[in-house]
């Protein structure tokens, strides 16, 4: 249960730096007028949309595969690349 609660705390993370600061930082009047055509609205979106999405969804996927198959253990450091790739 550990890597899908660390997943949600930087779902978490990722949503309140994305949305909130950067979506902060893009909005206000005197940045409107100023800061059009910088980077700043691509970089809310994306960390916006992976802090929401991309995370969220990396946790439930680890959930349901520890519910799935329970006996899976990741603690060998060569089993995903043996998995992937013979």
């Amino acid at each position: 249960m550990r890597w899908p609660l660390q997943f949600f705390v930087a779902c978490a993370f990722w949503n309140m730096l994305g949305a909130g600061v950067f979506g902060f930082l893009i909005n206000p009047p005197i940045a409107l007028f100023y800061i059009q055509g910088l980077n700043t609205t691509p970089l809310h979106a994306h960390a916006a949309l992976f802090g929401v999405y991309g995370f969220l969804a990396l946790g439930f996927g680890l959930l349901i595969l520890r519910y799935i198959r329970p006996d899976l253990r990741f603690n060998n450091r060569h089993y995903l690349r043996h998995q992937s790739f013979d």
